[in-house]
């Protein structure tokens, strides 16, 4: 029996359309909730003070939001300072060999200090803070970016007194970088 109703031929279309359409919503609704960490806290192994960071304790951040709602975990390879060695700018804590003052207030001094010596034992147990963050967030199922704050200034404040937290980008000298035992040739 072949129906001629315009109104029932109106609904059955309404309902395939719907039904496709909650299809396609149902695709749409999947967000990203995207976790920035931020390096730092993971290089001040906050997570485990009094203790050398090592890789396995790097794993430990990025699985404290596994499992989770998060979908990206994108790790920040720095601001001002940048969270690994390289020839290219100063890592975050580097006072130069010796040459900058940490003469700022006691928690950033210790802050400092600390970071540079957890990117030192994570260089020289062959570890990049950035590769093994982002290795573990995919093993982890998430996505994985890294990210880099390029407009950063809250390393600025000159009347801090505290030279070691000037960067070589906001001092806006063109100084020979001296070679440092964790930077690379």
């Amino acid at each position: 029996m072949i129906i001629h109703n315009k109104n029932i031929t109106v609904l059955l279309l309404c309902l395939i359309i719907a039904v496709s359409g909650c299809n396609q919503k149902k695709e749409q609704d999947t967000n990203r909730l995207i976790y920035n960490s931020d390096g730092s806290n993971v290089l001040w192994n906050s997570l485990f003070p009094g203790k050398l960071l090592t890789e396995e304790d790097v794993k430990v951040y990025v699985d404290s939001v596994a499992n989770t709602q998060v979908t990206t975990f994108m790790m920040c390879s720095g601001s001002d300072f940048f969270y690994y060695c390289s020839k290219y700018g100063r890592p975050y804590g580097d006072d130069l060999n010796g040459t900058l003052d940490y003469g700022c207030d006691t928690a950033t001094n210790n802050k400092m200090v600390k970071a540079y010596r957890n990117l030192l034992n994570l260089e020289k147990e062959g570890t990049d803070i950035i590769d093994a963050s982002l290795r573990r967030a995919k093993k982890k199922g998430m996505e994985a970016f890294i990210s880099y704050r390029m407009n950063d200034i809250h390393f600025n404040d000159t009347s801090l007194r505290c030279p070691v937290v000037y960067t070589n980008f906001l001092e806006g000298t063109s100084r020979i970088l001296v070679k440092r035992k964790c930077w690379m040739a």
